[in-house]
């Protein structure tokens, strides 16, 4: 559980919030609204660095041709990024025993049911609350962006019989075999428009590197900075076997290490 759900399910003086049903719970204080907006600002940069450690993750795959892993990684590189930037507009999704809660950070705000996995509720609060978002502003091959790149992460987890592996999927045919990973990526982290966002060819990766971007920006104005330790990682994790990702590095920690 992360930082938010816990202040919200561990504080004593929390208990009226999420009452059991039928009982309407009272809404939070002020001062209660500002707390938890702070613990999310914590949230934000936890997450956007399990974004850029899974992002890394899957470089490194792909540089080995575990083009499986490399899917469901960069799958959750965009999956930390857009609960990040939920957290850094108030909105926490948590747990209550088992059932998933969300709640505003503001006075008068109650807690609210939702349904479906944390994976669920974040991409459909993300479209929801973000509905003019760029990440949104177009379909790849005819599907919601976020649910194209879900679906891609599904089928190598749970419908292949198997990982294909050495076999290169077709999201990645492009990328391996015309660009290479280094390229593509000098390309994805200088894409102002986001063409290659929602592009079948280019999207697997560039859609979570333009996300990761959009929420570096907001972290950067923020005044957020990642700890020390956290960014000395990053900077020897992302590399390939032809040395470091130096323009890849600037990108993500740029203005926040």
């Amino acid at each position: 559980m992360r930082h938010g759900g816990t202040y919200l399910t561990t504080q004593p003086r929390l208990s009226q919030i999420l009452p059991p049903p039928p009982t309407i719970g009272r809404g939070l204080s002020h001062i209660e609204a500002a707390e938890l907006s702070n613990i999310l600002n914590v949230d934000a940069i936890d997450n956007f660095y399990s974004a850029a450690v899974s992002l890394s993750d899957a470089i490194n795959g792909l540089d080995h041709g575990y083009f499986s892993w490399a899917t469901v990684k960069l799958y959750y590189s965009l999956f930390y990024a857009l609960r990040a930037i939920l957290c850094l507009t108030d909105h926490c999704i948590f747990y209550f025993g088992s059932k998933p809660r969300w709640i505003l950070a503001q006075a008068g705000a109650r807690a609210n049911r939702t349904s479906g996995t944390t994976h669920k509720c974040v991409l459909t609060f993300y479209r929801s609350r973000h509905p003019q978002a760029s990440l949104l502003s177009q379909p790849i091959e005819a599907e919601d962006s976020l649910d194209w790149l879900l679906n891609k992460r599904e089928t190598a987890n749970y419908r292949s019989y198997g990982f294909e592996e050495p076999k290169t999927p077709s999201h990645f045919e492009h990328l391996m075999l015309r660009n290479g990973i280094r390229r593509a990526l000098e390309a994805y982290i200088s894409d102002q428009e986001g063409i290659y966002a929602f592009d079948p060819d280019h999207a697997a990766v560039a859609l979570p590197v333009r996300a990761l971007g959009i929420l570096r920006n907001e972290l950067s104005v923020r005044g957020s900075r990642l700890e020390t330790e956290r960014a000395d990682f990053l900077r020897k994790a992302l590399k390939d076997s032809r040395g470091p990702f130096t323009s890849v590095r600037e990108f993500l920690l740029s203005g926040i290490a």
